[in-house]
C-alpha cells in the first residue's frame, strides 16, 4: 500500500462506521420514545460514571463546547434528569448531578444502546472484538498525545 493510504483508509471507515453507527441509536431511541437524544444520553452517561461534575468539566469530557452543554443541560434539567447544585465552597460555581428520575432513564436508555451494540457486533468473534478494542485503545493514547 502506498503510505498514507492505510490512515486515510483506517480514517474513512472510522468516520463511517461512527455516522451509520449514530444513524442506528438515534433511530432505535426515536423507536422505542426514550425522550433522550444521543448527546442527552452521553452526559448522563458521564454523571453516571463519574458523579458530579460542572459543566465545563462535561464540556471536555465529551468534547462539546460550553455553550452547547449547557443547552443540553438546560433541557436535562426541564425533564428533571439532572439538577444544578450549588457549590459549598465557591457560590458561584455549580455542579450537576443525575437524579433518580435521569439514572431510571440512562438505566433504561443504555439496555438499548447495549442492544445495538449487540447487534452491530453479531458474527463478531470474541476474540477478533478484543484485539479490535486493544488496537482501538492504542490508537486512541496515540491521539491523545498529538
Amino acid at each position: 500500500m502506498e503510505e498514507g493510504k492505510t490512515e486515510q483508509s483506517v480514517g474513512f471507515q472510522f468516520g463511517e462506521f461512527m455516522r451509520v453507527f449514530r444513524k442506528v441509536v438515534v433511530k432505535r431511541f426515536q423507536e422505542r420514545e426514550t425522550d433522550i437524544t444521543l448527546e442527552q444520553f452521553g452526559i448522563l452517561v458521564k454523571l453516571m460514571e463519574d458523579g458530579m461534575q460542572t459543566q465545563t468539566d462535561i464540556a471536555g469530557a465529551v468534547g462539546m463546547d460550553k455553550s452547547a452543554v449547557l443547552r443540553i443541560v438546560d433541557v436535562l434539567e426541564e425533564k428533571k434528569y439532572v439538577e444544578r447544585v450549588n457549590d459549598s465552597e465557591d457560590r458561584r460555581k455549580k455542579t450537576l448531578a443525575l437524579t433518580k428520575r435521569g439514572k431510571a432513564k440512562i438505566e433504561d436508555a443504555g439496555k438499548l444502546f447495549s442492544t445495538v451494540i449487540e447487534d452491530i457486533s453479531a458474527g463478531v468473534k470474541e476474540s477478533d472484538m478484543k484485539s479490535f478494542m486493544k488496537t482501538l485503545g492504542r490508537m486512541k493514547e496515540n491521539a491523545e498525545q498529538l
